[in-house]
Order: structure tokens, then C-alpha cells, then sequence
């Protein structure tokens, strides 16, 4: 991990998958902010409890976990969407 991108980014957290990434893949996965992970929470849970809810969380954990693969690579092309979009307004 490189020093740099600590000082970019100082309120990640570059613990557990994030840092075991090679450095050529880190500034990709810090643009999707895959170092936050709050965002793709929001996405998954309410997705979860709504099976759980129907009596289908046993049964149906490979929808929980593609549910939780969509969570996450929304959120990241959403945060990298609104930064391309909004480019020229946070300079």
C-alpha cells in the first residue's frame, strides 16, 4: 500500500481486502470507494431483511449473496458516476 493514497484518503480504512489489493488495482477500488463499505450496507440490508422477512433467508442464501454482489458494484458505479459527473464541480 502506498503512503500516498493515505494521505489522499485519511479517513479510510485501509484494513482487510483493501490493503492486501496490489497497487495498480487501488486507486480503481478507492474510486468506487470499496474502502467505505456504509454505502453498499444501505443497498444490502434493507434487501436482506425483506427475504428474511418473507420466510425465504434459509432457502434462498444464493439470492442474499447475489443480492449482496449487486449492492456492491452499484454503489461503486455509482461513486464513480457521480465523480465523473460532478468532475468540474469539485476541483
Amino acid at each position: 500500500m502506498s503512503s500516498d493514497f493515505q494521505n489522499i484518503v485519511p479517513d479510510s480504512e485501509h484494513k482487510g481486502v483493501i490493503g492486501l489489493l496490489p497497487t495498480i488495482v487501488l486507486p480503481y477500488a478507492l474510486l468506487a470507494r470499496f474502502d467505505r463499505p456504509i454505502g453498499w450496507w444501505l443497498l444490502y440490508w434493507p434487501c436482506a431483511w425483506g427475504i428474511a422477512l418473507a420466510g425465504g433467508a434459509i432457502e434462498r442464501w444464493d439470492l442474499l449473496l447475489w443480492l449482496l454482489l449487486g449492492s456492491i458494484a452499484m454503489r461503486g458505479a455509482g461513486c464513480v458516476y457521480n465523480d465523473i459527473v460532478d468532475r468540474d464541480l469539485d476541483r
